[in-house]
């Protein structure tokens, strides 16, 4: 065993004489030399200590090293780190360090560490909540062992028997069979079951606040607007309630009431939020005048109120409805019009049930004219007759040109006729349908006119060639011829 050197003093003060000294001991048998030696006795080992409960920390107690008698008078062991013997250490480790001085000299040091560790126990399965905002939740030793400072623990987990790279699950995990596996620094490992989840309520989001006009349709979102939701798990359900209001909002500022929108997600959580809605008195729409076609009429061949219009507030007819505090009726007068034409004056009465007593707005006339603007024309499917054309003995050609079924779709029978064939400077008749005599031998067109009583013309045209059809007959003249005597 090897002796050290000591020298004490004033001498040992002087850097060049102190390295002489150690010089001189590593030299010379210590046989000659007569040297104090001053360490400690021993230098405690590492203190590890185990924490079986759910403690974080641990108190640790610990001798204070002992030196050598041969130390000279003076000196002491001083702590110069960790924490003192009893002190409440936490996980982890934590080094302790003493040393031997008389406050000029420090003779030795000596340090170890007091190792705090915490016993693997788990209790199987877990509860973890996804957190609101990020949708995700990060498994961390803690989460298994307790809230203590994560230590040199490693912890994965499976989800429906994928192993993920690393602990963080996300809503999309939420309902599937997640299985942790944790090991100590030692190699003890536990696993257990992970319950993923959501104790959050949707996220909502309210319609703008609205106003509206009295009659219009509250149930159609894309007039009121719709809520919107989201969660980490499912929203399974979007839906409103109305509070109690009038109706009929009769005051300039209309009236309000609150639609409450509710979301629900797939663990039954709800999330509520409110949207104001103002019903203003809907503005009076009246109809402007209409030409209808004589032969859109339907059966009673009367104009229909689809046909014609009324007044109406927010789209609904205040003839047939009370919508927004208005009521009308309405009278007509009938004037006739050409061929089955008619027109009707009608006078709309408007009442205001807002008002007390009620209060007769200025009255509304619109005009409405059943109109025949289709001029005649043939049956469906009718075959129209060709003319025909005759020689006659005299070489004279006789056109047939036949009567024609005209008709009209307002029921007025076509009241003007004309055949005639080119120009119709020769050839002419007022007639549905002709004979014409003497016509002369070549290609003519045929054209003829049907006219109703409302002045719409119809024309339909044909083409025909007259021709000699008739063989020559030789002709022979009885003639007396003198003879030269």
């Amino acid at each position: 065993m090897k002796k050290k050197c000591y020298a004490r003093g004033l001498l040992w003060q002087i850097p060049a004489l102190k390295n002489a000294v150690l010089l001189l001991c590593s030299l010379v048998s210590f046989h000659n030399i007569v040297v104090a030696q001053c360490s400690f006795v021993d230098c405690p080992d590492d203190v590890v200590q185990s924490i079986t409960d759910g403690s974080c920390s641990a108190i640790v107690d610990f001798e204070t090293p002992a030196f050598l008698p041969t130390c000279p008078s003076g000196v002491v062991v001083t702590q110069t780190e960790g924490l003192a013997a009893g002190s409440v250490f936490p996980l982890g480790s934590t080094t302790v360090t003493f040393t031997l001085t008389d406050g000029i000299t420090t003779f030795d040091n000596c340090s170890f560490d007091i190792v705090v560790t915490k016993v693997l126990t788990v209790d199987g399965a877990i509860n973890v909540s996804i957190d609101a905002t990020t949708c995700d939740a990060t498994i961390t030793p803690s989460s298994v062992t307790g809230p203590c400072p994560d230590l040199d623990y490693t912890i994965f987990v499976t989800v429906d028997g994928v192993q993920y790279p690393n602990a963080t699950l996300t809503g999309a995990d939420l309902g599937a069979e997640i299985i942790y596996t944790i090991s100590d620094p030692v190699g003890n490992m536990a696993w257990g079951v992970v319950n993923l989840e959501d104790k959050a309520a949707p996220e909502i989001t309210c319609p703008d606040d609205v106003t509206v006009f009295c009659g219009d349709d509250f149930y159609d979102v894309t007039l009121m607007g719709e809520a919107t939701a989201t969660d980490c798990s499912e929203v399974i359900g979007i839906y409103y309630q109305d509070e109690d209001f009038n109706g009929e909002p009769c005051s300039e500022t209309g009236t309000t009431f609150i639609r409450t929108w509710y979301a629900v997600d797939a663990y039954e959580h709800v999330s509520i939020c409110e949207q104001q809605v103002t019903i203003m008195r809907g503005i009076l729409d009246y109809p402007s005048h209409v030409d209808i076609a004589c032969e859109d009429l339907d059966a009673s061949e009367y104009p229909t109120m689809e046909q014609t219009g009324t007044i109406t507030v927010a789209g609904q007819s205040i003839v047939t409805g009370h919508p927004c505090g208005y009521n009308a009726s309405f009278a007509d007068v009938q004037i006739p019009l050409c061929g089955s034409g008619f027109k009707i004056i009608r006078t709309f009465t408007i009442v205001d049930c807002c008002s007390d007593p009620n209060v007769l707005l200025p009255p509304y006339q619109q005009v409405i004219q059943v109109v025949d603007e289709n001029a005649p024309g043939f049956p469906e499917n009718y075959n129209v007759p060709e003319p025909s054309v005759f020689t006659q003995l005299d070489c004279n050609v006789r056109v047939v040109l036949p009567e024609l079924a005209w008709e009209d779709e307002c029921g007025s029978v076509p009241v003007v006729y004309s055949t005639f064939l080119d120009d119709g400077q020769d050839f002419i008749s007022s007639t549905n349908g002709v004979t014409f005599f003497n016509v002369p031998i070549g290609e003519h067109l045929v054209t003829y006119t049907a006219t109703d009583d409302c002045g719409n013309t119809a024309t339909y045209q044909t083409t025909i060639t007259a021709t000699d059809d008739l063989e020559p007959t030789a002709v022979c003249d009885n003639k007396v011829v003198a003879l030269d005597a």
